[in-house]
């Protein structure tokens, strides 16, 4: 899986589940989307997580 940004990652669990982690290193928020469609918002300066 790919994303729009390079401090962006996707992981799957063994039960299946994806998790999206994004860390915006700007000092504005950002919208990341990832290959499967996916897309994360993330604060400035901070992690953003989200499970699906």
């Amino acid at each position: 899986m790919t994303a729009d940004y390079p401090a962006a990652m996707a992981f799957e669990t063994d039960a299946g589940l994806t998790n999206y982690v994004v860390y915006n290193y700007s000092d504005e928020s950002i919208t990341v989307t990832f290959s499967d469609g996916t897309v994360v918002v993330a604060d400035p300066n901070a992690f953003a997580l989200e499970q699906m």
